[in-house]
């Protein structure tokens, strides 16, 4: 598990893990079974409840939150009628 919270925390490639480790196939078969197996969001969950208990809220979430990406609204009649690639006049020589 240090080995692969190391690989997490400091981005290296799996190849590039310290010799203080597992062989880095290891790791990364462990690693991999766990992740198919949902071991870690079933931990995420578990750390979650008890630090909502801890702190003495609910354990289940009472709300739910969705976010909306704010979408662009077209272009008015006035942003039309400038071109945004006009170059501006040249104060050299006429």
């Amino acid at each position: 598990m240090d080995a692969i919270l190391y690989v997490d925390r400091s981005g290296i490639p799996w190849r590039y893990l310290p010799h203080d480790f597992a062989p880095w196939e290891t790791v990364y078969e462990y690693f991999a079974a766990w992740q198919r197996e949902d071991v870690f969001d079933q931990l995420f969950g578990l750390l979650r409840r008890l630090v909502c208990e801890a702190e003495g809220r609910s354990a289940e979430p009472g709300a739910c939150v969705l976010a909306r990406r704010a979408s662009r609204r077209p272009p008015t009649s006035d942003s039309t009628s400038k071109s945004s690639n006009a170059t501006p006049a040249s104060r050299g020589s006429r």
